[in-house]
């Protein structure tokens, strides 16, 4: 009977985790995922990655949005579908993980607290490479655990694969590794052989991923890490210090209770209860110290906070909840607080339902009539050209400031790509249109056409 109402009370954590995550479904894109959309559709029609696609992300996380293009449809909307299904799964990653650690209630707040965590449910519909590495690491921590727990090699195996995925698809999923060290090495048996069978696993996905991308491994160390790397020295865009210390919202109760959550912690490693949910704590720990030092800093990287901080409180909180003398009282006031947060969250995401820039969609109804289906086109502003569902050169599929900035893209680089691939139209309105040799560059090989305001439209004579 418990099992059974374990079962439908997750059943409908995921029905309004669904309702509040699809919202935003449809609505306006940012600048990274345009660069996503177009460099998956350059891929889907024969560009390689590395070779020709420019990847600020490693492998892992275009083969994740083919797999979503496979399963759904090919637009706006139906990435974020695919990627709301993928911020859910992360949250039942949650729920296993706490399950495994301090059972079923835990497990369910853990969940519950993630869906209410800002600003996770304003980014769970977006095409952006951070929330799925983090719904891996979860489920290689839960792997762990129960490997071990279990004295099961293959479970743990398998956990060591899904840390080496979790590195496909983003470089900070390193993150995860300190906490996921933490729970193999847990206790004082087998640990060589522990140690043994993660290697093993991740040894695996390593060498699979290294031999399929062979041939592009340095073009790709260049574009993930290099790039990245050069970034530092570029121009801060968030203060970081401020960022973390005002990162809780005290008027939101996941921010209480985080609070109450590491209180709770304390107070169970004094009575020696729970003591692995340390390592989560560690990752919290960690985490932070690497948005301190992050630059540039983009509120992306932000969404590390919610998962590494609501998985653990939410772990913490519940597990002193139910081994309290009013057990039913203190969960039933739990699952009021939680309650409380969702009522909250669905309130506030209704501020962020914008459409999509009416001049941006404008352009991209004026470069499909200019150009032919099989015509190359570029654009500063990355949504346009897969709103008008045209092909990009890979090359410049991202052309941020960044790029500029960090010397990764240069004007000349830029016109010679254009005449490389025979690129039909260019969208100019954002990066380019500070880069006075680009224009000038532009000018001479390509026509103006009319174009919507703050943007302009060049075609080849």
């Amino acid at each position: 009977m418990k099992r059974l109402a374990e079962l439908v009370v997750l059943a409908g954590l995921v029905v309004a985790q669904a309702l509040l995550f699809g919202r935003l479904v449809g609505t306006d894109t940012d600048y990274d995922e345009g660069v996503y959309l177009t460099s998956l559709d350059a891929l889907e029609h024969g560009q390689r990655l590395g070779e020709d696609v420019f990847a600020p992300q490693p492998p892992g996380w275009y083969l994740l949005l083919r797999l979503i293009s496979i399963l759904g449809p090919d637009s706006v909307r139906g990435y974020h579908i695919g990627m709301v299904v993928v911020a859910i799964a992360t949250c039942l990653a949650a729920y296993l993980l706490g399950r495994s650690i301090a059972g079923p209630v835990a497990g369910l707040t853990a969940s519950a607290l993630l869906t209410i965590a800002p600003p996770f449910p304003l980014y769970a519909h977006r095409v952006l490479a951070d929330i799925p590495p983090l719904g891996v690491g979860l489920c290689s921590l839960w792997l762990v655990w129960e490997g071990r727990k279990r004295g099961l090699a293959f479970l743990i195996s398998i956990a060591g694969a899904a840390v080496a995925l979790a590195l496909t698809l983003k470089p900070t999923a390193v993150l995860v590794l300190p906490p996921f060290l933490f729970l193999l090495l847990w206790g004082r048996s087998r640990r060589a052989r522990s140690l043994a069978a993660a290697a093993l696993g991740g040894g695996a996905v390593g060498l699979s991923f290294a031999v399929a991308y062979a041939g592009v491994l340095g073009e790709l160390w260049e574009s993930v890490v290099g790039y990245h790397r050069d970034a530092r020295d570029t121009p801060v865009l968030l203060d970081n210090t401020h960022e973390l210390l005002t990162f809780l919202n005290w008027r939101t109760p996941f921010a209480w209770l985080v609070l109450g959550g590491f209180a709770a912690a304390i107070m169970l490693i004094r009575r020696r209860r729970v003591p692995a949910v340390w390592a989560l704590w560690l990752w919290a720990a960690i985490s932070a110290a690497f948005l301190l030092f992050q630059q540039p800093l983009h509120d992306n990287h932000l969404l590390l906070l919610p998962v590494v901080l609501a998985v653990p409180a939410g772990i913490s909180v519940a597990a002193l909840a139910t081994r309290s003398r009013f057990q039913v009282a203190a969960v039933g006031l739990l699952a009021m607080v939680l309650a409380a947060g969702y009522v909250q969250q669905q309130r506030r995401i209704v501020l962020d339902q914008i459409p999509e820039e009416p001049e941006l969609v404008e352009a991209a109804e004026r470069l499909r009539r200019l150009t032919g289906p099989d015509d190359l086109v570029v654009s500063d502003h990355s949504i346009v050209p897969f709103l008008a569902d045209r092909r990009v050169a890979g090359p410049l599929v991202d052309t941020a400031v960044l790029r500029f900035q960090t010397g990764s893209l240069t004007d000349a680089e830029v016109l010679r790509e254009l005449e490389r691939y025979d690129v039909r139209a260019v969208v100019v309105g954002r990066a380019f249109a500070n880069q006075f040799e680009l224009l000038r560059g532009l000018a001479l090989r390509f026509a103006t056409v009319p174009a919507p305001p703050g943007l302009r439209i060049y075609v080849r004579r």
